[in-house]
């Protein structure tokens, strides 16, 4: 799987299991590796660096950034949409 395509590379420690991630992240979309028994190295790319926050954060696995921090500025706009509408509503 390449990522050098794809305008924004990212790089996340996943604080799961390989076997855990791997049903969640097919194998097209991205390499896996475990770091150990509990972590899980997912490596990715995408045009759409808020695509990409969107399904990491889909995945309901805590996560740490290690490469892309674009992928931290996407985040943080996502939380601000998100409490906006919050906002509105409550």
């Amino acid at each position: 799987i390449s990522v050098e395509p794809y305008r924004h590379q990212v790089r996340v420690e996943m604080l799961a299991p390989i076997d855990e991630v791997r049903v969640l992240v097919p194998a097209t979309t991205a390499t896996l590796e475990a770091t150990d028994d509990d972590t899980t190295i997912v490596v990715t790319g995408s045009d759409d660096i808020e695509l990409v926050a969107f399904h990491l954060l889909r995945l309901h696995i805590t996560f740490r950034i290690l490469e892309g921090d674009e992928l931290f500025d996407a985040l943080l706009s996502l939380r601000a949409r998100i409490s906006d509408v919050l906002h509105d509503v409550l």
